[in-house]
Order: structure tokens, then sequence, then C-alpha cells
């Protein structure tokens, strides 16, 4: 399915690692952890809104 017409989006989430609540992460690059996921949405034959994922969800470590 192609991407045509611009459809391309990049949700990108600040998650914590595991076993840190919310508060110990900000601020601290050590406890976060970005999550980036690429994808298109298009209209599909039948009028339906679809999406489909150009690559696999990455994460990366945040620096301080």
């Amino acid at each position: 399915m192609g991407c045509g017409g611009g459809g391309r989006y990049c949700l990108v989430e600040i998650l914590t690692r595991e076993g840190v609540d919310v508060e110990g992460c900000i601020g601290d690059g050590d406890k976060c952890v970005l999550r980036l996921t690429m994808f298109c949405v298009k209209y599909g034959d039948d009028g339906e809104l679809t999406f489909t994922a150009r690559r696999p969800a990455r994460s990366y470590k945040v620096s301080r």
C-alpha cells in the first residue's frame, strides 16, 4: 500500500522505562525512552480510512 498524497505521519512518544514512574522520568534521560512509529494514512477502495506501518516502531534511549 503506497503513501501517495502526503499521508505520512510520525508518532513520537516519550515513555518511562520499566519500573520508573512518570515524575521520575522528567529531567532524567536515563529513565526515559523515545519511541517513534512511522505510518501512512489513506482511504481504501471502500472509502474507509486505513493506515499501514511504514517501519516497525523503534525505541531510543534519551540522553540527558
